[in-house]
């Protein structure tokens, strides 16, 4: 019986590193992120970074390189981020052409 045992010990230990590998290979295989998905993210932190550094809209619409401004404040109402600049404070109003 004593003689069995460091052959039971390593079975045991084969099988505990072998459930762990697969637990890390399915955690990983749970959250895969594509480029696609990354370079949004990126953006949408772009986006709020030059808002909370003061920058104007019309500046950060231009650097985020979105068609419309509407997706700015889209953004920045998704990230929870309160609209505190003058003609920009409240709901999104029609532009002024000038």
């Amino acid at each position: 019986m004593i003689g069995s045992l460091p052959d039971e010990v390593l079975a045991l230990r084969k099988a505990a590193e072998h459930v762990i590998k697969l637990q890390e290979k399915m955690i990983v295989s749970l959250h895969p992120v594509s480029a696609s998905k990354t370079q949004k993210l990126d953006r949408e932190k772009t986006v709020v970074n030059l808002y909370v550094a003061g920058h104007p809209i019309d500046e950060i619409w231009r650097a985020s390189g979105f068609r419309s401004r509407s997706s700015i404040f889209r953004i920045l109402n998704k990230n929870g981020i309160k609209l505190n600049r003058g003609n920009h404070s409240g709901p999104i109003k029609k532009r002024d052409t000038k």
